[in-house]
């Protein structure tokens, strides 16, 4: 291998490396909002306040949970769109090497699917750029339903801790559930 074969090596290794960067960076973009976070509330000492760390804990879980949802939901989208890329990529390669065997003008058409094919591969790049930081993502809205949950329980715990009979069952009935 000569120089100037390392160096187109190295360029592509370099420009695959910048194209999966740019679609962690797309993705990594997308949900900079954070965490959920709970309000701040003063410590409880009545039975209501029990109450009301109870529905404050729940209403925090009802929303980690729907935002695990939509992770998930994005994340089997992009897997999707990816599948369609790499199907995308496989015909127009496909396509670029049987046309060339055409007489005179299968150079030309060849030239222009085999650059058809390489935007095709530079998007399948950035999609998995993108499916990598969307499953971190996911990973990371999980443990936050888990600490929420954790929280709901607690919560839960003290409330009956902390209650008489019937100003538990209230509070229990004025839970809503989750959608």
């Amino acid at each position: 291998m000569d120089a100037t074969a390392g160096l187109i090596v190295v360029g592509v290794i370099i420009g695959i490396a910048v194209l999966w960067g740019i679609g962690a960076a797309i993705q990594g973009g997308r949900h900079s909002e954070g965490q959920i976070i709970s309000p701040t509330t003063p410590p409880p000492t009545a039975c209501a306040d029990f109450c009301r760390d109870l529905k404050l804990a729940r209403t925090v879980r009802c929303n980690e949970e729907a935002r695990d949802r939509a992770l998930d939901q994005e994340l089997a989208n992009l897997r999707s769109i990816l599948d369609r890329a790499l199907i995308t990529w496989g015909i127009l390669t496909a396509a670029a090497v049987a046309v060339a065997a055409i007489p005179f003008i299968g150079g030309f058409i060849s030239a222009s699917l085999w650059a058809a094919a390489a935007t095709a591969y530079a998007t399948v790049l950035v999609i998995e750029g993108m499916i990598m930081v969307a499953i971190k993502q996911s990973s990371d809205q999980k443990a936050a339903v888990t600490r929420a949950r954790n929280r709901e329980a607690t919560a839960l715990a003290e409330m009956m801790m902390n209650c008489p009979l019937e100003q538990q069952q209230m509070c229990l009935a004025g839970l809503m559930p989750c959608s």
